[in-house]
């Protein structure tokens, strides 16, 4: 555009009183539009993937909702996502992650576990946060037994997830033309099904059935959605935490882990990192566990209890 103004000998003008050319207008505002591409491409190399936002301060750090909101307005501040791993007492692992969301950290996470413990992990206990079907997989593949609580654990205690449970148990499947009918002799269609792509590239798979003459509460046609293999790994996972050694697990879990950063933030009053970059963060959250494992140890010895630390049910 410039080098067509110079061509045409078009005379750019600037201050008040003089008026622009539309030549001029138009570069001017190519120019601008340029210029903020060229800033929001460098913003999206320095995010990367799996995040939307950084801190200019450290751009490692992602803005996420702080527990300890003392505004009580939703702020955000520039932080890290920090796991713990546990095992009898004593911290075995730590993660460092710049995406605020627990799901995508537990693969990262694991696979460097099972790289320096190898042949040791049987299992692994963790709250709703970390539930996906990408996760369940990677576990089974691992055969590691998933003892992850559904996100759905509170809804699915309600009368109307139930009731819907139950009917879905009711149709029965035409396997031949895969459709599934219900008691009434109502049919539900295969339509289409859906597919939706993770942030880390995993592609998730629904199946969309409809019945189109349903005419029942008001309706007059229903839908009924099934993710096979999301839905069998989270029935397995289900199943494990409500048995005996799940409620153990779990309780373990909430005592160990969850007892860790109480006693990192609260015991030590330590609720802010004094670095900046993710290694450095890494370095001081593993010199912490290294201080409370050699802090766990040392009462152990004084105590004369060497045992292996597992809480019973009561």
């Amino acid at each position: 555009m410039r080098k067509y103004c110079k061509e045409k000998k078009i005379k750019f003008v600037y201050g008040k009183g003089k008026r622009k050319t539309k030549e001029q207008r138009d570069y001017e505002q190519l120019k601008e539009w340029k210029e903020k591409l060229e800033s929001y491409k460098k913003h999206l190399e320095i995010m990367g993937d799996y995040r939307n936002s950084y801190s200019k301060t450290d751009h490692d750090a992602t803005f996420m909702r702080m527990k300890e909101d003392h505004m009580k307005n939703g702020q955000l501040k520039p932080a890290y996502n920090i796991q713990l791993a546990s095992a009898s007492g004593f911290i075995i692992g730590e993660n460092i992650s710049h995406h605020p969301s627990d799901m995508y950290t537990l693969k990262p996470f694991l696979k460097d576990l099972l790289e320096k413990n190898p042949n040791k992990l049987n299992k692994i206990v963790a709250d709703a946060g970390y539930e996906s079907e990408e996760n369940y997989v990677f576990l089974a593949e691992n055969k590691l037994t998933s003892y992850i609580k559904p996100s759905n654990y509170e809804k699915s205690k309600t009368r109307k997830y139930k009731k819907e449970q139950e009917f879905k148990k009711s149709l029965k499947y035409d396997e031949r033309q895969d459709k599934y009918i219900s008691q009434e002799g109502k049919e539900f269609i295969r339509c289409n099904d859906r597919y939706r792509k993770r942030k880390s590239g995993y592609i998730t798979t629904t199946k969309v059935y409809r019945c189109f003459d349903w005419n029942k509460e008001g309706q007059k046609t229903k839908g009924i959605y099934i993710a096979e293999t999301f839905q069998k790994y989270r029935e397995e996972s289900l199943k494990n935490i409500k048995s005996d050694q799940g409620i153990e697990e779990r309780i373990n879990r909430s005592i160990q882990a969850e007892g860790a950063f109480s006693k990192i933030k609260s015991g030590l009053n330590y609720n802010r990192f004094h670095h900046r970059g993710k290694e450095n963060i890494k370095s001081e959250i593993c010199l912490i566990s290294i201080a409370l494992n050699l802090n766990k140890l040392t009462s152990k010895i004084e105590n004369k209890n060497l045992e292996i630390i597992k809480y019973k049910a009561a």
